[in-house]
């Protein structure tokens, strides 16, 4: 064989392997790709990186929740999918037994600083909502009505086909930017809620399409988030505590850095109340509303 025609077998053998190793599920890449570029409203042609393949190895079922209407509600909801919510937040939450809801954006899963399938399936497993954060994360208030459907429609179906199907029809709206074609896309396509970055507790009689939130962020001093809990707890009402990084080096830069230390205190000061407050799950939230 030709001496140059090996070196080119050898490259691109070896150029393989290097995006291989980038690409913890070589498939990813071409579904993020295939989502880029197909045109209009083609999304079910996306080749899905799933785990339809082994939905036997899922727990399905939901955590039995009682009657709440006399508890406060308190949802811990990490956003994005980064990888320290689940080497940082979930151990913290394991060790009080508490579960959580991540929402993600299909287009990170497996990439660096994100968790993988494996990481999703685990927290699932273990309790955890995996939920919609549209599939790549932008402004929804910049785009279509037809490109918002997309988001949201693309991502409901990867939920789905990878065998998470709790919490799959609660949107996390990404930078908490929406407009009225954003909830009217919500009301036409059949899902539940819209969780927003408006700020407060919220009862049963708040819109569905705009959830309130507790940012907690680096900017946010942690009484403020803890009196915050009270309020729910007093009200007997929900109180949804985002998270995006967890660790103690903070970008004083990115307001969405939360101290471990903070979080953990956050995570102990609710654990005082663990009589008056249940943690819960956006999904057995949302069945505790239908009984």
């Amino acid at each position: 064989m030709d001496k140059k025609l090996v070196i080119v077998y050898f490259i691109l053998i070896m150029a393989f392997f290097g995006f291989y190793y980038k690409y913890e599920d070589f498939n990813n890449f071409f579904e993020v790709l295939a989502y880029k570029i197909l045109p209009g409203d083609d999304e079910q042609k996306v080749k899905f990186v799933t785990n339809e393949d082994n939905c036997d190895d899922i727990n399905h079922n939901a955590r039995q929740v009682g009657d709440l209407s006399d508890k406060g509600k308190i949802i811990f909801l990490f956003n994005d999918g980064v990888d320290s919510q689940y080497t940082t937040g979930y151990e913290l939450l394991k060790s009080k037994g508490y579960p959580a809801t991540v929402a993600v954006s299909p287009s990170f899963v497996n990439q660096d600083g994100y968790m993988g399938m494996k990481e999703l399936t685990e927290v699932y497993n273990a309790g955890w909502d995996v939920i919609n954060h549209t599939y790549t994360h932008r402004d929804l208030s910049l785009l279509e009505k037809d490109e918002q459907k997309k988001e949201f429609n693309t991502t409901r179906e990867w939920l789905k086909s990878s065998c998470y199907e709790r919490g799959s029809d609660f949107v996390v709206y990404p930078y908490g930017a929406y407009n009225t074609d954003t909830i009217h896309v919500l009301q036409d396509e059949k899902y539940s809620y819209g969780i927003t970055r408006l700020e407060g507790v919220f009862s049963n009689k708040d819109k569905n399409a705009e959830l309130k939130t507790v940012q907690m962020t680096s900017d946010k001093p942690v009484p403020i988030i803890k009196k915050m809990i009270d309020q729910a707890i007093r009200d007997k009402e929900v109180v949804i505590l985002v998270s995006h990084q967890l660790n103690d080096t903070i970008d004083q830069s990115d307001q969405n850095h939360f101290r471990i230390k903070d979080f953990e205190r956050i995570v102990n000061y609710i654990y005082q109340y663990r009589e008056q407050a249940e943690i819960i799950t956006v999904s057995e939230w949302q069945n505790t509303r239908t009984k």
